[in-house]
């Protein structure tokens, strides 16, 4: 398979007034209104540790398949404390797709996600695709404490299927031996740039995952990448 890497940032949001700690300079700190603050990766693999323990809990690569129908994939591997659970009972993710910078406008129409559990026949969700964040609150915010009501969570598994939509393992390497979710995320979207966010639920208060409520990766969709032609 021919693969191309999307050569991508992480944009974090966070809410509290935690430094979040940042190995190797591959992150680079924004301040930003309300308590809140950016972070940018400087690279397309991206890390991130949430609580400060010097291990990674959130690692993201994506990549373009040029021979796929011109979609973007992104591998993710997730420790449990950011989407604040173990089991597909308790675990809770979602995604959305904005302009670049604040205020953001919120996108749905053209744009397509999903993975092998959404789009398999055995799942239950009629459309077949992961039903994206949009928020319509006037003021282009990005989602505060607690969690969007709009969108699928991700973390999904059907009375008649052995595997979910992410898996759970013990021992992940790119976390440092954490336990965590694995799994992946395809989407097309029209031609433009836009922030694909992985939203989690967050007080904004606390230490570990608590102050954490999104990470956003820009992603510039150019003539070779437009969905226009996905079915």
């Amino acid at each position: 398979m021919d693969k191309k890497i999307l050569v991508l940032t992480l944009s974090l949001i966070l809410l509290g007034v935690n430094v979040v700690y940042a190995e190797n300079g591959d992150i680079k700190e924004f301040e930003n209104h309300d308590h809140t603050k950016y972070f940018k990766a400087k690279k397309e693999t991206a890390t991130f540790d949430a609580n400060y323990d010097g291990l990674n809990d959130f690692y993201a690569k994506g990549y373009f398949n040029n021979t796929d129908n011109k979609v973007f994939h992104i591998d993710y591997k997730i420790q449990d404390c950011l989407p604040h659970g173990s089991t597909f009972a308790n675990a809770k993710m979602k995604v959305g797709f904005s302009n670049p910078d604040a205020p953001y406008a919120w996108y749905s129409n053209g744009f397509k996600a999903w993975n092998s559990w959404f789009k398999s026949v055995h799942n239950p969700d009629p459309d077949k695709q992961i039903e994206l964040v949009v928020i319509n609150d006037g003021a282009g915010n990005f989602p505060s404490a607690g969690f969007p009501s709009s969108g699928d969570n991700i973390f999904q598994k059907s009375i008649n299927m052995n595997t979910g939509s992410f898996t759970y393992y013990s021992k992940i390497k790119e976390l440092g031996g954490q336990s965590g979710w694995e799994g992946s995320i395809s989407f097309t979207a029209p031609l433009g740039s836009y922030l694909f966010w992985t939203i989690f639920p967050a007080t904004g208060y606390g230490e570990s995952c608590d102050h954490i409520a999104g990470l956003g990766i820009p992603v510039n969709v150019n003539a070779k990448h437009s969905s226009k032609d996905s079915d």
